[in-house]
């Protein structure tokens, strides 16, 4: 899975599949948080994703739930 998140905090997660010769991204989801996205972390597990924002907030977003 790969994350990644804009200035307008629109945060769009993506399924990675390997094809010939190629990787392929595939859209799953688009979160949207208030702020600027500055970061994104999965947790260990992979359960969670971890969103740092330009004005300091540290968002933490359940990927089983979607909450």
């Amino acid at each position: 899975m790969l994350a990644c998140g804009d200035l307008s905090g629109n945060i769009r997660l993506f399924s990675i599949q390997r094809k010939p010769q190629k990787l392929v991204a595939i859209p799953l989801t688009e979160i949207q948080v208030n702020g600027s996205i500055r970061t994104v972390a999965f947790s260990p597990n992979s359960k969670k994703l971890l969103v740092g924002t330009l004005d300091g907030q540290l968002i933490s977003w359940d990927l089983l739930t979607n909450e």
